[in-house]
């Protein structure tokens, strides 16, 4: 539950910061073409495909699609350093949300990864020595 609070205050904090953004001089009447000398497009685009893979990889999450929200991730990943601290901050936090899915994931065979249990007991089984017997010697 903690996780969503954090995530919506990221996302809010995401929002925030795009609505506090220089707008674009306005343009002459009739002009319809957007302003992009300022790289305003292109920088709200590259947000929306960031937020939206977000959206993906915490789907993916929640259905188990481990592989799917990885590539996710990757993709993220490659676009972090263009995008702002406080999704960079929640990229990072992605990456540890991935690593716990993957740990709480049982194994083909059953058992949870090796990283979240003890390995094997290897140690052969020691052989207790004959016991002694109460028969006299020579019987």
């Amino acid at each position: 539950m903690k996780t969503r609070y954090v995530l919506a205050s990221l996302i809010v904090g995401s929002s925030l910061t795009l609505a506090c953004e220089e707008k674009p001089e306005a343009s002459p009447r009739g002009a319809t073409t957007p302003n992009t000398s300022t790289g305003t497009v292109d920088r709200n685009s590259e947000l929306n495909k960031a937020q939206n893979l977000i959206d993906q990889f915490n789907k993916h999450i929640r259905n188990g699609e481990i592989d799917a929200a990885q590539a996710n991730l990757r993709e993220l990943e490659g676009m972090k350093s263009d995008l702002p601290q406080s999704m960079q901050t929640q990229i990072a936090q992605l990456q540890t949300r991935l690593d716990n899915a993957k740990a709480a994931v049982p194994s083909p065979s059953g058992a949870r990864s090796p990283s979240t249990t003890s390995p094997p007991d290897t140690t052969p089984p020691s052989n207790p020595p004959n016991p002694p017997t109460n028969e006299p010697p020579g019987m």
